[in-house]
């Protein structure tokens, strides 16, 4: 059971998940199109619904995009 906030998060990660998978855009990118203003708290949030960093979640894919910001 999730509340409202739990909620809108998941899905915003979910909505990440799928960005990710396109290597034209940066994780900042997905980050900003998913509605976090700021990249920390995605990075906190993404970790905590999907059990790995975004970019790792990339790697674990098998999408390499170059202009990814570091962790």
């Amino acid at each position: 059971q999730y509340n409202f906030v739990e909620y809108v998060n998941l899905v915003r990660v979910n909505k990440a998940k799928e960005l990710l998978m396109d290597s034209k855009f940066s994780i900042k990118d997905v980050s900003d199109k998913v509605g976090f203003i700021n990249y920390n708290t995605f990075s906190r949030v993404f970790k905590k619904y999907a059990g790995v960093s975004a970019k790792q979640y990339r790697y674990e894919q098998g999408i390499k995009a170059g202009d990814d910001i570091q962790e």
